[in-house]
């Protein structure tokens, strides 16, 4: 009774440090658990049912890619140092352009918040000249454009209702007169991709882009639309799904963190498509079927638009991503 009562009377002391959940793949893990959640509202489940309810998760994760990933941003020597206390931050998501299926997530190069700010999948920002081909080049060569089309690369202005104008500038200063389109998205000339989305129209690269998952607003149906301009800006995950479809012949597959969700017994609830489940004796799964897709780009503008973004890495403005024995394509 005495050793009840002390206990009783003894003052408790709270430690004012914080826990931190340690699990695998934090920010992978979030991203699905975000998605599934909200499918399963939307089935009228409840969301705590993905906790209590025995389901099990079939994911798309592919455990070497996100495991390269961690120990990338793990190392700070791989980053840009701040001018103050708040550390230069990035975010990257890889995806299989075969299927659509999201292999890889990292949301920032810590993660200290379970459902935090995922830049991944929600972090928006502008997207720059990395939209040139999404926007502006695979429309124009759906019209018709080739590579080889000639545009003249000399200052402009448009002129807008009022007094307004828009007089784009090249990154680099330079004016280079007379050159095609390949050189264009070689060497990421500002001015062409104006006048082209301009040529085009600016609804036929609006709609092109928002075909290609990006999330696009009317307020983004300007001239800047071409430089990537935007009044919110695009994920990373966005960009690279929309990027995706050039390997894929035009091909487009909304990307997806998970095959199918089944209940304790096994049954499909939730499907990124036309897939199912079999279980053998072992209770081993095996997922076959295929996500949904859409055909947004012919084989000709695919054609063009990799041989135009492959330049740029062997000889343009992004030969820093050049890979060893690999052919790489892409945009600064």
């Amino acid at each position: 009774n005495n050793e009840a009562q002390q206990a009783k009377d003894e003052t408790i002391n709270l430690s004012q440090k914080q826990v931190k959940r340690e699990s695998k793949f934090p920010y992978f893990v979030d991203a699905v658990v975000l998605e599934a959640e909200k499918l399963l509202k939307e089935k009228g489940m409840a969301p705590a049912d993905l906790y209590r309810a025995g389901l099990h998760i079939y994911t798309t994760l592919d455990v070497p890619v996100q495991e390269k990933m961690e120990s990338v941003y793990a190392d700070a020597s791989n980053f840009p140092r701040s001018s103050g206390d708040v550390p230069v931050e990035s975010a990257m998501a890889v995806l299989d352009p075969t299927s659509g299926e999201i292999r890889g997530i990292l949301g920032g190069r810590e993660h200290t918040v379970e459902r935090g700010l995922n830049r991944a999948t929600q972090g928006k920002r502008q997207p720059g000249s990395s939209i040139k081909p999404v926007a502006v080049y695979a429309p124009a060569l759906e019209q018709g454009y080739a590579p080889a089309t000639v545009v003249d690369d000399v200052p402009v202005t448009y002129r807008g209702s009022g007094s307004t104008a828009y007089s784009p500038g090249n990154y680099d200063g330079r004016y280079r007169g007379l050159i095609t389109m390949r050189e264009a998205v070689k060497y990421s000339v500002n001015i062409v991709a104006v006048k082209v989305l301009e040529q085009i129209g600016v609804d036929s690269g609006y709609n092109f882009a928002t075909k290609l998952g990006l999330s696009l607003v009317p307020d983004d149906k300007g001239l800047s639309l071409a430089l990537g301009g935007l009044t919110n800006g695009v994920s990373p995950l966005e960009m690279a799904s929309a990027y995706a479809a050039f390997p894929r012949n035009g091909v487009y597959t909304h990307p997806y963190l998970y095959t199918v969700v089944t209940d304790s017994n096994g049954k499909v609830i939730l499907s990124n498509g036309d897939y199912d489940v079999a279980f053998d004796d072992n209770k081993q799964a095996t997922i076959t079927g295929q996500a949904s897709s859409k055909t947004i780009l012919s084989e000709r503008t695919t054609f063009y638009m990799n041989s135009m973004l492959q330049n740029v890495v062997t000889s343009g403005t992004g030969t820093s991503a050049r890979l060893s024995g690999m052919t790489a394509a892409g945009k600064t």
